[in-house]
């Protein structure tokens, strides 16, 4: 797994950032940098019909400090104990630490020991509708991807930022994977402001296939910025 960093260097003192604590920062002055790391980890999806692996994929994961992870799981538990549930605590502490790994930090979790998957997918139900992935998390994301095509800072003719443009439009498209609104809301920045990428790049970059793409190009058309 690799960590990719907001910043190599502190813009105070010159020194070198270094990740500590789920946290980016300065080794010179201990300046926090940034409180949310993305992680490259390669995976591999199910194989297909025809018994052959995909091509292989990078997924992006976000570590988080473990005080604001201690404050998501006992904020999943309250849910769950006031919608009703009855479990341990302990058990119940187990499965909402998995749950907000794997829907708030798109993380891939291994299911806690002792644990029967009925009793999660119990949880899972009563407190899903209260979570949501984080914007902050979803808009590192997009960032991410629009380092590796180098379009993150590209000015635009309104003044704005090739990435505050396409922030703007991923947060109008719902209902739809991460990693999909991303390449929807580049695809739509490229095509309008006419940046030379193509489809198969920012496929690329944001870790989906250009059918993907395509199969979603409607949802564009209802996109205000």
């Amino acid at each position: 797994m690799v960590a990719v960093l907001p910043r190599d260097h502190c813009p105070e003192c010159g020194s070198e950032a270094r990740q500590e604590n789920g946290e980016v920062v300065c080794s010179g002055c201990g300046l926090v940098l940034c409180d949310v790391i993305a992680n490259e980890a390669k995976y591999y999806p199910q194989v297909t019909t025809n018994h052959h692996y995909p091509r292989r994929r990078v997924q992006v994961v976000f570590t988080i400090p473990s005080d604001e992870m201690k404050d998501r799981v006992r904020h999943v538990v309250g849910i769950a104990m006031w919608q009703g549930v009855k479990m341990s605590e302990e058990k119940l502490r187990a499965i909402a630490e998995y749950l907000v790994k794997k829907h708030e930090l798109g993380q891939f979790p291994q299911k806690p020991l002792g644990i029967k998957w009925r009793d999660i997918r119990k949880v899972e139900r009563v407190v899903l509708p209260y979570m949501r992935r984080l914007r902050r998390s979803d808009e590192d994301y997009l960032r991410w991807c629009m380092q590796r095509l180098d379009i993150h800072e590209l000015k635009l003719e309104n003044g704005y930022t090739a990435y505050e443009v396409a922030a703007t439009v991923m947060r109008q498209i719902s209902n739809r994977q991460l990693r999909t609104r991303c390449a929807l809301a580049i695809y739509y920045v490229c095509i309008k402001y006419g940046i030379d990428l193509s489809k198969e790049q920012i496929a690329h970059a944001c870790s989906v296939c250009t059918s993907t793409i395509n199969a979603n190009l409607h949802l564009l058309s209802y996109v205000r910025e």
